[in-house]
């Protein structure tokens, strides 16, 4: 195995900030254009300490909403929820269509009507949720529910990415239903998956995405129930599997999702290191990735910002020093602020504890931008 200094640094950083306990509280959404059509859910939340209906912890954060597998419920995931809750995220388990007759067209109008209306909360009075969202949302899922999720984003007019692991061909269909899906994508397929084969599952989905990046990861001798825990109803359609262990695919799992939310839903361009050196550092993954070079990753490559998400201060490196013009804007592409930022040895400090929390873009020189997130 090789690892470099930079991936290390890297993994270390997400370590440090994977620092959130997990909360949690059960709510239901309504949805008025088909009957009133009650959609329960269940949310998990970085938060003040681990427990039910607890207060967030200080901050905003991007919302996933969650797809299950075919008579599966939101029990089956806690491990890939303390990942991604714990690192930041809040997690919306949508829990109709657990049966053994389920709707797919139904479950994925039920995940676009959440991820539609969830940011809702952000602006409701006693929410528990009350100014500390972002706008910012994905939507993902397990088997049924990964391709149901390709179904909700034709649908959705709030996603921003999507992700599945093992996503099972629906009816209607996911694969057809791929070619209309144009927002980043991410799909995870164990080799070893004989419920959901690759073949006509997982690699169909993936390659009519027409998003203009998209991600395959091939988890070698990978299972079809290895992203959810061990004893839920999953496993009895691979009883007797011997191929990768079920630790480290789920290692895998939230590594690479963790670092595709990172770019997709905080706009933090590190994420894009650890997906493009993953499998460099182990033996158990081959990632293929197709996405275009954005205007945004062509900029970054001269700044980096940290700490990012940011509370009372921002540090900039930028590959020149001086007094540089800076302008300040909100995810609306508002002004905030402007001014001069004196850069010594290639470093700057912007104070960031008067602004309200939320993404925002800083440009520097009237040309080199980059976002961050202050909490």
């Amino acid at each position: 195995m090789k690892y470099s200094i930079t991936f290390l640094l890297l993994a270390i950083t997400y370590n440090v900030l994977a620092q959130f306990s997990v909360g949690h509280s059960t709510s239901s959404f309504f949805d008025a254009a088909r009957a009133n059509r009650e959609i329960p859910c269940e949310i998990y939340y970085p938060a003040v300490s681990a427990g039910d209906n607890v207060s967030m912890v200080d901050g905003v954060f991007p919302f996933i909403v969650f797809g299950h597998g075919f008579v599966m419920n939101y029990t089956a995931y806690e491990s890939l929820t303390n990942a991604l809750v714990s690192s930041g995220y809040v997690l919306i388990f949508v829990e109709t269509e657990g049966g053994f007759a389920p709707s797919h067209n139904a479950y994925g109008l039920d995940l676009a009507y959440v991820a539609d209306h969830f940011f809702e909360q952000n602006t409701i009075t006693g929410s528990t949720f009350e100014n500390h969202l972002l706008d910012r949302c994905a939507i993902m899922g397990h088997s049924m529910g990964g391709g149901s999720s390709w179904l909700a984003a034709t649908s959705s007019l709030s996603v921003d990415c999507i992700a599945g692991l093992a996503p099972a061909e629906t009816n209607p269909s996911a694969i057809e239903a791929a070619s209309e899906v144009l927002v980043p994508s991410i799909v995870f397929s164990g080799s070893n998956d004989a419920v959901t084969p690759p073949s006509s599952n997982h690699i169909p989905i993936h390659e009519s995405t027409a998003s203009s990046c998209r991600i395959f990861v091939d988890i070698l001798e990978g299972s079809h129930c290895g992203y959810a825990d061990s004893g839920s109803l999953c496993d009895f359609g691979e009883f007797g599997f011997s191929g990768l262990n079920r630790e480290t695919q789920q290692s895998i799992t939230s590594d690479l999702l963790l670092a595709f939310y990172d770019i997709h839903l905080k706009e933090i361009a590190s994420g894009n290191a650890v997906l493009q050196n993953y499998d460099s550092t182990q033996l158990n993954t081959q990632t293929q990735i197709e996405c275009l070079v954005s205007v945004y990753e062509q900029e970054i490559s001269t700044m980096s910002v940290y700490p990012n998400p940011c509370i009372h201060s921002l540090f900039l490196n930028y590959s020149a020093d001086g007094n540089m013009p800076y302008q300040l804007t909100d995810s609306m592409g508002r002004w905030v602020s402007s001014g001069n930022l004196s850069f010594t040895n290639q470093f700057a400090e912007l104070q960031t504890h008067n602004l309200t929390p939320g993404l925002y873009s800083i440009i520097i020189n009237d040309e080199v931008i980059t976002r961050f997130v202050k909490q």
